[in-house]
């Protein structure tokens, strides 16, 4: 009977040992899933701000001779009667609206003369163009005005002149960028977050991996394993050898 026990528990500590051993390969699967895609996300935001960045600078190189041809540029789309329907291509159109939202200033009516006043107050002083152009968060809460603008494709090609074609097309991309980088930009603390807690974890059960299967239950358990222990000493005294003795001399006394 002893040894039916013993090979019991031998069993059940045996099938214990490769439960835990499953679940422990189980979590690692999932926190190195969770710490890859993290990663992933975290790359994608790190892409984003370079974007940022490189199509910042490249505005930055813009100097003010370049707003005023693009001024010049667009007045001369500007001609005709006040009210009557301008003849600005559609991707020009837009960059007005963009522009005028990057520098606060309402979007404007799609005529001559409501196109004409604020090209005059966009490029009054180019330098409030380009301080708001370097700073995207001065117009976040109104970023998403840019969608639709932004949905449209650029043309190959904005004029014929180097100078406005250069200028379009920085502030095209640098527009691109920035409404981009909003849409994550308040998920980049939080990712950066999780991914440290992950990482903590998964590193954490790789060392426990490293550990033989009997250290490694005795860590997991830790006081969980301390309480059986003390629950089983009044049994244990209770079965001792002292205190069988008086039943087996009473058992000696009965048979004599």
């Amino acid at each position: 009977a002893v040894q039916t026990c013993a090979g019991g528990s031998e069993a059940s500590s045996h099938v214990e040992v490769v439960e835990e051993a499953a679940e422990d390969v189980h979590s690692l699967q999932a926190i190195s899933s969770e710490v890859l895609r993290l990663r992933m996300v975290q790359s994608h935001h790190e892409q984003l701000r370079t974007s940022l960045q490189a199509t910042s600078a490249a505005v930055r190189k813009l100097g003010p001779q370049h707003f005023m041809k693009l001024r010049r540029f667009l007045e001369g789309f500007l001609r005709g009667p006040a009210r009557a329907p301008v003849a600005m291509p559609e991707p020009l159109l837009g960059l007005m609206d963009a522009l005028s939202i990057v520098v606060g200033l309402p979007v404007p009516d799609h005529t001559n003369d409501g196109l004409l006043n604020a090209v005059r107050k966009l490029f009054r002083d180019p330098g409030t163009v380009l301080d708001r152009l370097e700073r995207p968060g001065a117009f976040r809460s109104r970023m998403f005005e840019l969608a639709p603008y932004l949905l449209q494709s650029p043309p190959p090609s904005w004029s014929r002149e180097p100078d406005v074609n250069e200028i379009c097309t920085a502030i095209r991309a640098w527009l691109s960028a920035a409404f981009q980088h909003a849409q994550v930009q308040d998920q980049i603390r939080p990712t950066l977050h999780a991914l440290k807690t992950q990482q903590a974890m998964l590193e954490h059960l790789q060392r426990q991996e490293r550990l033989p299967a009997s250290t490694r239950r005795r860590a997991s358990s830790g006081l969980e394993a301390a309480e059986p222990r003390k629950s089983a000493r009044p049994h244990a005294e209770a079965t001792s050898p002292t205190s069988a003795r008086p039943a087996a001399r009473t058992n000696r006394v009965a048979i004599g």
